[in-house]
Parts: structure tokens; sequence; C-alpha cells
């Protein structure tokens, strides 16, 4: 069994880690009312440091726009109803995505913190 000194020492550890934690960590909330409102832009993927995919959303937002003012406008439509039901699903599952995030964010303080699971 550990110590009281060994406990005390896990306590302290794991302070420190939440402390850290709750000022790195992102808001579910925020990061769905992103995604509510400005999902065609990938707000909310760069909210979530995911700029590569926040690039990619932001890329075809505007390369659909692009497509429905050209000559191949005829291709834009069902295009179009993709990526919004794209769009749909990423409003809808982005709290999850944003509790696995900070889940491994934890993992990730807990290691660096040595805090041992008890």
């Amino acid at each position: 069994m550990d110590s009281l000194e060994e406990r005390n020492l896990n306590r302290l550890r794991n302070a420190k880690m939440m402390l850290e934690f709750q000022k790195t960590k992102s808001s579910p909330l925020f990061a769905f009312v992103l995604a509510l409102f400005f999902s065609f832009l990938g707000a909310h993927r760069f909210y979530l440091g995911q700029r590569h995919l926040g690039r990619v959303i932001l890329s075809l937002s505007f390369g659909l726009i692009t497509l429905s003012s050209t000559a191949f406008a005829k291709y834009s439509n069902p295009v179009s109803w993709l990526f919004g039901l794209f769009l749909i699903t990423e409003i809808i599952l982005v709290p999850h995505y944003t509790n696995r995030l900070n889940a491994g964010l934890k993992a990730q303080l807990e290691i660096k913190h040595g805090v041992l699971r008890v």
C-alpha cells in the first residue's frame, strides 16, 4: 500500500495537472455554437486545433460558391447537398469530438505530471 506521503504527492500532482487542464481544455458548448453558426467556415475545427480539417472545410465552401457561379453550376447542386449533410453531421457530433479531444489532453497531462491513477 502507498504511504501517506506518496498519496499526498500524487494529490498535489493531480491538482497541478487539473489546473493546467482547466486552462487548456476546449468547451463543448462553445464548439457547438461555432459549428451551429459557422460550420461552413470550419470555425469549430479551428477552435479545436484541427487546422488542416478547418482549411479543407473552408476550401470546400469557397469552392462550392465558385462552382455555383460558373459554367459547371449544374454539378454544384448534388455536391452542395452532400456538403450540407456533412456539415449537419459535424454540428451534431462536435460535442463528441470536443470531449474526445479533452480526454486525450487529460491523459497527456497525467503522463506529463506523473499522476498515478488510483
